[in-house]
């Protein structure tokens, strides 16, 4: 029944996550990172900012950093064509359509960013930026995620965190900001991620070939490929 990233039903549920950053946190964060397919959650955003507008919580909207998949990134291509020609007029309008876009994300597959206009449009209005983070990598990231916190991100969510490492590389984020990652999407959209989180089983045959496990170890392991 979804008519689009602008549905009103969409928006309007969308718009509520901005309460839940007044309710819980009790300010507006200062960067908002979003893994993108079509863009319905800094639409509703914006929307939701609009309406609390009026109570003083926050002087500035946050800066929006989308983050797309390398498999599928026509948004994050037609902002860096946009940046390299100076945001000329009518930059907003000019995007590739990825045709039957292969992606391991099946939910951020989406290869005819219509909405760029509205969200090239406010990432600029912010100073945000677009960004594609490797998609090969979502496993790497989703094992790391998992260790560090227990909780269990979706492969659209690896993107988004994907998106913060590659943010820190670029150098994007400045001193004291107070970044909010939206991960709502959670592993039982994809048990296939979560197989391939799990690590190849080491079969003994005694006890005395069992060998301690050092967790700064494996630690390092799982940060290898973000710190490079």
């Amino acid at each position: 029944m979804s008519g689009g990233n602008i549905d009103p039903a969409r928006v309007e549920a969308k718009k509520t996550q901005v309460f839940e950053w007044i309710r819980q946190l009790g300010y507006i964060p200062d960067v908002y990172i979003q893994a993108l397919a079509g863009g319905t959650g800094p639409i509703a955003i914006d929307k939701g900012l609009r309406e609390v507008d009026s109570l003083g919580i926050s002087k500035k909207d946050p800066r929006y950093i989308m983050v797309q998949p390398s498999g599928c990134d026509p948004m994050t291509a037609a902002w860096s064509r946009a940046r390299a020609n100076g945001f000329k007029e009518g930059w907003t309008h000019d995007f590739p359509v990825y045709d039957n876009p292969r992606t391991r994300i099946p939910t951020l597959a989406n290869g005819n960013p219509q909405t760029f206009p509205i969200i090239g449009s406010l990432v600029y209005k912010t100073g945000g930026d677009f960004l594609t983070f490797d998609e090969n990598l979502a496993a790497k990231v989703a094992r790391l995620v998992a260790y560090e916190t227990t909780v269990k991100i979706g492969p659209a969510a690896t993107i988004a965190v994907g998106g913060f490492f590659e943010g820190l590389k670029k150098g994007i984020f400045r001193d004291g900001e107070r970044v909010l990652i939206n991960i709502g999407e959670g592993m039982r959209r994809s048990p296939e991620l979560l197989g391939e989180m799990i690590y190849t089983t080491v079969e003994v045959s005694t006890a005395a070939e069992c060998k301690p496990f050092d967790r700064r170890e494996y630690s390092n392991e799982l940060w290898a490929p973000f710190r490079r």
